[in-house]
């Protein structure tokens, strides 16, 4: 019982996170900017995918039954009309010329620019990927994801064939089962390929997991709940007759993006709620900033003197500390010149800090007190002491960073509860 009560608060406070930053991100006009761009990619999109299952005539006799597979459990109750439509705007593709051809690469990719900017302001992305890197990327997702997916189609439709031809009651329940767990499959794989690849940040495969596995349930739900509404309340037939598919399939798109940006969403939660106390040592104390500091030049000390640099997951899970916090630490200390990011995006020492001292760590994580100007003030004669204090300071937290950093005990990076903020 207190288990299920611990997994409970959990749950609440983890959907109470994601609420948050969705509210933050703006999610719904994020999916309407998906929506529309994904229309405008629908035709491109399965021109170049059925133009690639061309290249493999192994699998052409299975191109009908993809394609059913396909509008069956990805557009549902609209699929046939979908479906007829698409097929003839394919048809039309051969008549393009070769600029014309080129363009439809053109929308395809910015459908695929589109998701990356989504799925970078979730994760709290800061620099883009170079643009090499995000046409290879593109590449893979227009190659690999469409052969990745007819691969997966055609041994399911296999494995159908061979149970269906065996006979018997148990079989039969077990393609029963399959026929309700391969879509479910082929979505949570999608998913978390897409959480993966597609933002330029490390993503931890159990966080893509969690949200892929929670985006399937709700696209496998949503198919149910949107076939039972476009079956019980035909408004859209009624009020637009026979071009009722096209509101419908604009529907089905903003809410199969609204599903995939949850997902995403609590993909990129995770690691945050995890480190909230990473977040909050960044933002408010002192010794919390100041240890976290030392505790990352420790780290990317010792790497130096191994000739190595250092992943920032890996600096996330040895500070305990969100990737958005850690982003934070190191633009104070690559702006004071401590740190540099290499073309490999991994972290390294800038400069020696031999010569550096721990008060100077205070100055570039902006945590030391600073002398106000009082001049023409009524404490104008305070300012005497104040900078008597800032000496004392000083001459306190004179002690060499590398004396700090070659400390026997590593740093902590947990503060006292109750102690003082900025």
């Amino acid at each position: 019982m207190q288990l299920a009560r611990r997994w409970g608060r959990l749950g609440a406070s983890l959907a109470v996170f994601v609420a948050r930053r969705f509210v933050a991100n703006r999610l719904p006009e994020v999916a309407s900017a998906l929506t529309f761009t994904s229309l405008l990619a629908l035709v491109p999109l399965m021109t170049i995918s059925f133009a690639i299952f061309a290249a493999f005539p192994a699998f052409n006799q299975a191109e009908a039954e993809l394609e059913a597979f396909i509008f069956g459990n990805f557009v549902p109750h609209a699929s046939d009309a979908v479906q007829e439509y698409i097929t003839r705007f394919r048809g039309n593709v051969g008549q393009l010329s070769a600029f014309g051809i080129v363009g439809l690469g053109v929308t395809s990719v910015l459908l695929l620019v589109t998701i990356e900017s989504a799925l970078n302001r979730l994760f709290l992305v800061r620099r883009q990927r170079s643009m090499i890197r995000r046409l290879l990327a593109y590449w893979a997702l227009l190659t690999l994801g469409p052969i990745f997916f007819l691969v997966s189609v055609t041994l399911s439709s296999m494995l159908f064939a061979f149970a269906n031809q065996a006979g018997g009651q148990e079989l039969g329940n077990a393609v029963s089962f399959l026929g309700r767990v391969v879509p479910y499959v082929l979505a949570f794989a999608g998913y978390v390929v897409m959480y993966t690849v597609m933002p330029n940040r490390h993503v931890e495969v159990r966080d893509a997991a969690i949200g892929a596995g929670v985006a399937a349930l709700l696209f496998e739900a949503l198919k149910a709940l949107f076939g039972l509404y476009v079956t019980t309340f035909p408004v859209y037939q009624t009020i637009y007759g026979a071009i009722s598919v096209l509101p419908i399939l604009l529907l089905w798109i903003y809410l199969a993006w609204v599903v995939t940006l949850v997902g995403a969403g609590i993909t990129a939660a995770l690691p945050e709620w995890r480190a909230a106390s990473g977040v909050e040592l960044v933002a408010a104390p002192r010794s919390g900033r100041l240890a976290l500091a030392i505790e990352a030049l420790r780290i990317l000390r010792k790497a130096h003197r191994d000739g190595d640099d250092v992943r920032p997951h890996v600096l996330v899970r040895r500070l305990r500390m969100s990737p958005t916090a850690l982003e934070q630490l190191f633009e104070r200390l690559e702006n004071a010149g401590y740190v540099r990011e290499t073309r490999r995006h991994r972290w390294i020492l800038a400069r020696e800090i031999a010569d550096l001292t721990l008060y100077d760590l205070m100055l570039a994580m902006d945590i030391q007190t600073r002398q106000p100007s009082l001049a023409g003030s009524p404490v104008a004669g305070l300012e005497g002491p104040i900078d008597e204090a800032i000496q004392m300071e000083r001459s306190v937290f004179g002690v060499p960073l590398a004396r700090v950093l070659d400390g026997d005990q590593p740093t902590p990076i947990t503060p006292r509860p109750r102690e003082a903020a900025d």
